[in-house]
């Protein structure tokens, strides 16, 4: 009897990202909320808007996203989609 040990790991794969110049707090700031697809994620982002709104002393618009799959990365047309229109993001982690 023989047994086989299967590494369960993907290859990585590295992704650069440069950066987006945009001012945060001068009159309107657009944050994405990105949920991770796991149960609740949505309950915490709603958390952490709330917390947002009531921080900040200037205009904030929310985008909300959400992975077509917890156990994916995220899609490379959402992560442009968030890239074009928001300041920053923020991930919601459920369960």
């Amino acid at each position: 009897m023989s047994i086989i040990l299967v590494d369960p790991t993907a290859s990585s794969q590295t992704v650069t990202f440069d950066l987006a110049i945009r001012p945060i707090g001068s009159k309107h700031t657009v944050v994405a909320l990105l949920d991770n697809g796991k149960p609740n994620a949505n309950r915490i982002l709603q958390g952490v808007t709330e917390s947002l709104e009531n921080t900040l002393t200037w205009s904030l618009e929310v985008e909300r996203f959400v992975k077509p799959h917890a156990s994916r990365i995220v899609p490379t047309h959402l992560v442009n989609q968030i890239v074009r229109r928001c300041h920053f993001a923020i991930v919601g982690v459920g369960d």
